[in-house]
């Protein structure tokens, strides 16, 4: 079992290599997307299960709640009070 210094070691060597690569291809004027979380879901699962065993499973989060009334109201400017 490999220790957790060589683990988080080999997780900064790959972030490493995925950023140059990502700084490379923005540079040479790509368009493509960078992967999103569907791509990287089992790649970052094991990762993190190597550092904290029991760790739960990585999901996308839930969007955000709608502004509740006091927001909106917090929000709202009157129109003496700015002007164009």
């Amino acid at each position: 079992m490999a220790e957790p210094e060589d683990v988080i070691a080999e997780g900064a060597l790959l972030a490493t290599r995925a950023i140059r690569e990502l700084w490379a291809r923005g540079t040479a004027g790509a368009t493509e997307r960078p992967p999103g979380l569907e791509e990287l879901r089992h790649r970052l699962e094991l990762f993190v299960a190597a550092i904290f065993p029991g760790a739960p499973e990585i999901g996308t989060a839930e969007a955000p709640a709608p502004p509740s009334f006091l927001a909106r109201l917090a929000r709202r400017r009157s129109s003496h009070l700015h002007h164009r």
